[in-house]
């Protein structure tokens, strides 16, 4: 069904009060007229009555029915006297005319007025004497004298409702022009708006020139449509933001637990290699022909190879022990200038870009060397025939929009390295696997696959951010951002390291707790080479019995990771609490940070 308009509604509403105020403002001239006509009529009657008094009066005084019939007969002429009666003073009726004329319908609307019939009377006063001498009355039928007066008043109920009509039908038409008409021209327009793509439109010269109500809703539609595109652009905006926020989560829980992976193998590998390495230790010491010294070489260089693979691992986990200092790139790289042109080789340039006023950053140094060495041989290998190497060095600032984009990393200064070629580039799915580790894109035999494992493992280990850009084609540019070390830097201060002397350990007595029972052999037979006695334990529950119960305990060797509800770094709290200047060294393959807080050295007297 279709909707009402609002002309439509109007027009109803515009009608319908042009009828009332018609009816309203004519009834109001009806009775204004009827009390002018009611005025106009009882004098008009009050007179005739005066004129005929003078023959009733004789009639009256006289007592003659005859004369007073003659007297009363010409008041009949008049057609809306219905009857005409003359009393003396004795009250006895002597002329009673009348005439009943049919009833009409027109009646029925006196009623609404007056009454349909009504009596006039004058007293009679012999003008001689000064003597009262009867009354004269006149029936008067209210229709016939308001004959002309519903004339009158049909005229002016038609005239008002024709006039209220007519100022009505202009002003529906002014109001169609003013207000109807633009408000349809812009609702068409505004039905050609896409939702979807919402756009300002231009307004009709009708709503322009009008500069009216009108006009202002049509300015307050096109703002909220710039508002509306102005909101899906920032929602599409944030939509994509979104989805890169949320690829970045997945690609950082992914390399997450890749690194707990790596983690727990690069600990037990760390077990074996501790094993095999205290079994060589211990077979050194035994007489062995030529060839068995051989295999035990090969064996050591197999075990180092390990040994560095397991470091690697742990870098990229996050795990590996670390020693951060102050560092400042503009000393640091005039060191590594010579190293890094020998890696590279004659065919490549190597460039520094230093910007002045660097701040010094927070890394261990020894780490930092190791990286940019392997993203140099990286970039190397990606430029085969030759090409440009830049290392570049500045003071930069991540915001919080980015951080939040790229997760893992907090706002704040950092010192930036961008290493930058121009070899075969990468593409995105490569990119996206780059951290990775055993990751290559290399022929075999030509990378380990972990170097960018082990840069991601080192900043992200050392609260900084990794970040790689890359065009197929174009070069390479891996950022390494290190968090600003803000406090005062000492002068580094030189010295002569002490000569270690080799103490003896024979008659000490030592508690070692390793929960595997391999590498808690081995221990125990390294330190009964050197001739100690060795208490074990594989727990701490087990270890603070053996503690309580030894009768001699100098020093304590405990598992970083142990099982049960206390850790190795919770037993060392235990054994200090109850022995304030007792030794403990810690050992283990995966330590996940638990001694970071503080630094123990063993060491005996």
């Amino acid at each position: 069904m279709k909707k009402p308009t609002i002309a439509l509604t109007l027009t109803r509403y515009g009608l319908t009060i042009a009828i009332v105020l018609g009816l309203v403002t004519g009834s109001i001239q009806i009775i204004r007229d009827y009390s002018d006509e009611k005025l106009r009529n009882d004098s008009f009657i009050q007179k005739m009555l005066v004129l005929a008094s003078a023959g009733a009066v004789q009639a009256a005084f006289q007592i003659d029915k005859t004369l007073a019939e003659e007297a009363a007969q010409p008041l009949l002429v008049y057609d809306f006297i219905t009857a005409v009666t003359i009393i003396d003073d004795r009250g006895i009726h002597i002329a009673d005319l009348a005439r009943k004329p049919p009833p009409k319908a027109i009646d029925q609307l006196t009623k609404l007025f007056t009454e349909p019939y009504k009596r006039y009377e004058i007293k009679l006063i012999e003008s001689k004497t000064g003597i009262y001498v009867g009354k004269l009355s006149v029936e008067v039928r209210s229709s016939i004298l308001l004959d002309d007066f519903y004339d009158r008043s049909i005229h002016v109920t038609i005239t008002g409702i024709l006039k209220n009509l007519f100022l009505t039908i202009l002003l529906l038409y002014l109001f169609h022009l003013v207000l109807s008409l633009p408000l349809s021209m812009l609702t068409k327009r505004l039905n050609t708006v896409d939702p979807r793509k919402p756009e300002p439109f231009r307004l009709p010269p009708r709503i322009a020139r009008a500069n009216n109500e009108i006009t202002e809703v049509a300015l307050s539609a096109n703002h909220i449509l710039r508002a509306s595109q102005d909101y899906l652009h920032e929602l599409e905006n944030s939509q994509a933001l979104t989805k890169k926020m949320t690829n970045q989560l997945r690609h950082s829980e992914r390399l997450s637990a890749i690194g707990q992976l790596v983690g727990g193998v690069a600990h037990d590998f760390n077990n074996i290699l501790a094993i095999i390495l205290g079994s060589l230790e211990l077979l050194e010491n035994q007489a062995l022909d030529e060839r068995g010294k051989r295999l035990l070489t090969m064996a050591r260089d197999a075990t180092d190879k390990g040994s560095k693979l397991t470091s690697q691992l742990l870098a990229y986990s996050r795990n590996q022990p670390l020693e951060p200092t102050p560092i400042l790139a503009s000393e640091l790289l005039p060191n590594m200038e010579q190293l890094l042109r020998r890696a590279l080789g004659e065919q490549y340039a190597l460039e520094f870009i230093t910007s002045s006023g660097l701040w010094h950053c927070f890394a261990d140094s020894q780490q930092l060397e190791t990286v940019l060495l392997n993203l140099t041989l990286n970039a190397r290998d990606a430029m085969p025939n030759g090409g440009n190497l830049t290392i570049e060095v500045r003071n930069t600032w991540l915001d919080v929009e980015y951080c939040a984009q790229e997760g893992e990393v907090e706002p704040g200064q950092y010192v930036c390295f961008a290493i930058s070629d121009n070899g075969t580039g990468m593409s995105k799915k490569v990119i996206a696997h780059a951290f990775e580790p055993y990751f290559s894109t290399k022929p075999v035999g030509k990378g380990s696959g972990l170097g960018l494992a082990m840069a991601y493992g080192f900043v992200k280990q050392s609260s900084g951010h990794i970040k790689i850009y890359s065009e197929e084609g174009q070069g390479t540019t891996v950022k390494l951002y290190l968090p600003r070390y803000s406090q005062p830097v000492k002068p580094s201060t030189f010295s002569e390291l002490p000569v270690v002397l080799v103490p003896d350990f024979a008659g000490y007595c030592i508690l070692v707790v390793e929960d595997d029972p391999l590498v808690l052999e081995v221990v125990k037979a390294q330190l009964m080479e050197m001739q100690i006695e060795v208490i074990t334990a594989t727990d701490a529950k087990t270890a603070l019995t053996a503690f309580h119960h030894a009768q001699k305990l100098d020093a304590a060797l405990i598992d970083i990771v142990l099982p049960g509800h206390l850790n190795g770094r919770q037993l060392a709290n235990l054994l200090e609490a109850e022995r304030p200047h007792f030794r403990i060294a810690f050992m283990s393959g995966y330590t996940e940070n638990a001694i970071r807080a503080t630094a123990y050295k063993f060491s005996i007297k």
